[in-house]
């Protein structure tokens, strides 16, 4: 084959591609539109924007029912988000399917973050209602990773989310 044959080869693979994608990206607008899922638009949640519901694009990992982010405002460095596609408050309020995806990206993001940070331990958690401290009214799971030293007394864990209530005594 010359090298004037591979060029257009490679420029038709090219083409091919490229009309693939637009194939492609036209069908995720349609699903979406359909679904609520693969949402790239900023959608309304009792009149408050979402800022889960925007996909920028910068998600780590990607899956049908949540997309892994690292938390704009880390506790540790490390800190990322499961967040789940569709909008939905509460936890309770997923459905199962959706529940095992999340959580499968539990360990998915547990081997990225020890290959990325070694930590030491980790804190993993759900924020559900205003009570419990949620902030943002779409779910998501944090996966804190956790080193010797990040805080002066790390014993009781999640307890600790009632200061009183973190000592066992």
């Amino acid at each position: 084959m010359t090298t004037a044959q591979t060029i257009s080869m490679v420029g038709l693979a090219l083409c091919v591609m490229y009309i693939v994608n637009l194939v492609l990206d036209s069908y995720r607008k349609e699903e979406a539109g359909r679904t609520g899922h693969l949402r790239s638009r900023v959608m309304r949640a009792d009149d408050v924007e979402c800022p889960f519901c925007f996909d920028d694009g910068k998600a780590v990992f990607r899956r049908a029912y949540a997309r892994v982010i690292y938390d704009i405002n880390p506790v540790t460095t490390g800190h990322m988000l499961i967040v789940s596609t569709r909008h939905v408050s509460s936890y309770f309020d997923l459905s199962g399917d959706e529940k095992r995806a999340m959580w499968d990206l539990v360990d998915e993001v547990k081997a990225f973050l020890d290959k990325q940070f070694e930590p030491d331990g980790y804190n993993v958690g759900v924020n559900i209602g205003g009570a419990s401290g949620q902030t943002i009214p779409h779910v998501h799971i944090h996966v804190i990773p956790r080193y010797v030293g990040d805080t002066p007394w790390p014993q009781g864990g999640v307890r600790g989310v009632i200061p009183e209530r973190q000592s066992y005594e």
